[in-house]
């Protein structure tokens, strides 16, 4: 039985690495990349917004799903801060286009996507992002957009699955 999301199957799913050097990734249910992008400023989620204006999608069902993380301790306060605004913009935009948005630990969706991926810190990240090429071997993967393609991919497994996406936020 297929998991619906907001009681719609949705067209195009929208994975967001909300770090201050993240990306997102906008895909569609059958694994076809519609935009990659870096996140630099709070104005490229304006810019996913308008793209998804601009391309006539915003009238197709969208979900979107975050990475669910936290400050670390190891942060500056400016570094923590910024962080939360980056995070919180994310959710404030989808709330406000009325696209459902579900939250998932590094943990759950590395698991789905990344399970034998061991280690810590760069080494992880290296590692992660040598998955997210052999996954994606048209596109240019760097350290900023890794997670938020493989983010992708949890979501096109999950939904084949008929498995949730997270947490509703």
């Amino acid at each position: 039985m297929r998991f619906f999301y907001n009681r719609v199957q949705p067209s195009l799913f929208i994975a967001i690495d909300p770090g201050a050097s993240g990306a997102y990734v906008i895909r569609r249910p059958d694994g076809t990349l519609s935009q990659i992008g870096e996140y630099g400023d709070p104005q490229d989620v304006v810019k996913v917004c308008a793209y998804l204006r601009a391309n006539n999608l915003s009238v197709f069902p969208i979900v979107a799903v975050i990475e669910k993380v936290w400050g670390s301790p190891v942060m500056g306060v400016s570094a923590a801060f910024a962080f939360g605004e980056n995070y919180g913009g994310w959710c404030m935009a989808m709330r406000v286009a009325g696209i459902p948005l579900f939250g998932v630990t590094p943990q759950a969706w590395q698991k789905v996507v990344a399970a034998d991926v061991v280690g810590q810190g760069p080494e992880r990240k290296r590692q992660l992002k040598a998955r997210a090429a052999a996954l994606f071997p048209d596109y240019r993967v760097t350290l900023a957009t890794a997670d938020a393609l493989l983010l992708s991919q949890y979501c096109v497994e999950q939904f084949r699955a008929g498995a949730p996406l997270g947490e509703p936020l």
